[in-house]
């Protein structure tokens, strides 16, 4: 379950090793059914990567196996998935005829359920394709309405997404492009980082094939090519985010396109180059420039050389692991491995085994001798990562590992000397996870030796500029970078710290190809969104118009009124044009779009 939560939020190689660890643990007690679904959930990673081969070959094994147990649920997933690779290979004959025996399976369990509804909404994309839209149409209708009756949101956006590919083959540009909105909506609303960024593509693709159409008005021609370019680069942004870089690229080569349709190279705005200073770096691995890492990297120098345990503790992204590296780089065990560990993905029945090894022989699967993570790190040091995320049973018999200095392989019963230095990570505060229980205390002094807290990425702002260059030095790239786009960077509180900085600067180099500028807009909308429309509550100019923003009072006040007529003179400047009356008062157009919504509501 962990591995398929892993895969649905986009943290792929964290999937892939829960997934591996359910497939060990489900070979080694024999259990089918655990096993043919962590060999789906492998394909479907597969699939999502773009690995169509071996995902069809992983599922081919699967959909057999269920077959022969009579397991309806996996020979139904299996064949369902191999109707989707099939899909994506063109070869829709394949795909309609396992989707239909998908069709029979699903029946047999749920007629109603969540399988019914994927495979109807998959035969419907797939009879798109061929040219069946009548077919089509009736087995979308189908499917939304089963969605519909579940609250399946992600069923619903993916259905509306292929309404809006359906209406486009019918010609039909209005009610495509609301379909395209309306699914975009939907996934924005469950945060399905995949599925938004591939109705994104699909969405950019679409206004960009609609902007060069004769018939079409010049005005709204401009406005599809403008939405057909925001979408492919929110797309290149959260497929970056979620490591999918060839797909990032198919949406960078269609920004590309966009970009030479629009006769609008490099942007014409002042720029200014970028060089990372590499005093910066420390030890290779740290990029330091604020007080607080500066004093981070202080307790780090005299703490390496000891044999002290140490506990870091800070938010998700702000560089707990890096820190850890640091000190064994600069410890006496230098010359030893470092191993990394995520105690999360360490279930109870495989923790000895993973831990601590196994003897061939000493259950089923284990074929062959294996050395456990404190042996692999002997002369080292381990990272355990997410240490409160152990169980209590798993922390005693850690602790008495530490304690002993010794561990025993499950299925031997002698005790072999490690030497490890221990190294903690915890995304919560350590007292936090004591008061609750979730940390034993005996284990917590043992490893807490001495504590190292990183603040998050909003509090050491002056971080961020060398952050960046360091990461765009290390792409190699030679690019400069647009005037105000590093001051919108220093204002955005950056939620996932530096890991999300990475994510950015990756997707601005994809998006600077062929320009060799990193530019504003190319920035997610997120980010434009919220430090624009934080400026503009704090403007002088416009706070006394603009105090209503943040209002949820059902009264209307003289404010909204202020802010009413502020909007209506800029649309009225605009000719109407929201896009454009957006950009006349520095905000989103998402952000324009939410308060006329809440303003409207004042009404009833």
């Amino acid at each position: 379950m962990l591995g398929v939560l892993a895969y649905r939020r986009g943290m792929y190689d964290e999937a892939r090793r829960n997934l591996a660890l359910a497939r060990a643990f489900s070979s080694r007690c024999s259990y089918q059914i655990g096993l043919i679904n962590s060999k789906i959930a492998f394909a479907r990673i597969a699939i999502f990567r773009g690995k169509y081969e071996p995902a069809k070959r992983i599922l081919q094994g699967t959909f057999r196996r269920a077959q022969m147990i009579n397991y309806e649920r996996g020979a139904a997933l299996s064949a369902e998935f191999l109707g989707e690779v099939y899909h994506y290979l063109a070869q829709y004959t394949d795909a309609l005829r396992y989707l239909k025996i998908a069709a029979n399976h699903a029946a047999e369990t749920a007629p109603h359920g969540d399988i019914a509804v994927e495979v109807l909404r998959r035969q419907g994309e797939v009879l798109i394709a061929v040219g069946r839209e009548k077919e089509a149409e009736e087995t979308l209708i189908k499917a939304l309405e089963i969605a519909d009756n579940l609250h399946d949101h992600h069923e619903l956006g993916a259905g509306l997404r292929a309404f809006g590919t359906l209406e486009e083959r019918k010609g039909n540009l209005v009610s495509a492009r609301s379909y395209f909105k309306e699914s975009i909506a939907t996934f924005r609303l469950i945060k399905d980082p995949f599925e938004l960024a591939s109705t994104y593509y699909v969405a950019a693709n679409f206004n960009g094939r609609w902007s060069e159409v004769d018939n079409v008005a010049a005005d709204l021609r401009t406005e599809l090519l403008d939405e057909a370019r925001a979408y492919a680069i929110e797309g290149m942004h959260l497929y970056t985010s979620i490591g999918l870089e060839d797909r990032a690229r198919e949406c960078r080569e269609l920004l590309g396109r966009l970009e030479a349709g629009s006769h609008r190279g490099a942007s014409s705005a002042s720029k200014t180059s970028i060089a990372f200073d590499r005093k910066n770096l420390v030890g290779g691995i740290l990029v330091v420039q604020s007080q607080h890492m500066q004093g981070v990297v202080s307790r780090v120098k005299q703490y390496a050389p000891s044999k002290i345990p140490i506990l870091i503790f800070g938010e998700t992204g702000t560089g707990k692991e890096l820190v850890a590296r640091l000190i064994h780089s600069l410890s006496q065990r230098s010359h030893g491995p470092f191993v990394p560990v995520n105690c999360a993905t360490l279930p109870e029945p495989v923790f000895e085994s993973e831990v601590f090894g196994h003897r061939r022989g000493s259950f089923t699967g284990a074929v062959m001798d294996k050395i456990g993570l404190m042996e692999q790190a002997s002369g080292g040091t381990l990272l355990l990562d997410e240490i409160s995320e152990l169980s209590n049973g798993q922390q005693a018999k850690l602790l008495r590992a530490l304690q002993e200095g010794t561990i025993r392989r499950v299925g031997e019963t002698r005790e072999r000397p490690v030497d490890v230095r221990i190294i903690c990570a915890s995304n919560s505060n350590p007292e936090e996870l004591l008061e609750s229980g979730s940390f034993r205390k005996d284990l917590f002094y043992r490893v807490a030796g001495q504590v190292i807290e990183l603040e998050p990425l909003r509090r050491r702002q002056d971080d961020i500029p060398p952050l960046f260059a360091y990461y765009v030095s290390k792409s190699g790239k030679t690019v400069s970078i647009e005037n105000g786009l590093m001051e919108l960077l220093y204002d955005y509180p950056w939620p996932g710290n530096a890991r999300e900085l990475v994510n950015v600067v990756n997707a601005l180099l994809l998006a600077a190809d062929g320009t060799g500028v990193m530019r504003v807009k190319d920035l997610p909308i997120k980010i434009r969104d919220y430090v624009l429309s934080e400026r503009l509550l704090a403007s002088p100019n416009n706070r006394g118009n603009m105090g209503a923003l943040n209002k949820t009072c059902a009264e209307p006040s003289d404010e909204d009124q202020a802010l009413k007529e502020l909007i209506a003179a800029s649309l009225k400047r605009c000719g109407g044009n929201r896009s454009e009356a957006a950009r006349d008062l520095g905000i989103g157009r998402s952000t324009l779009y939410r308060h006329l919504k809440e303003l409207d509501s004042l009404k009833d």
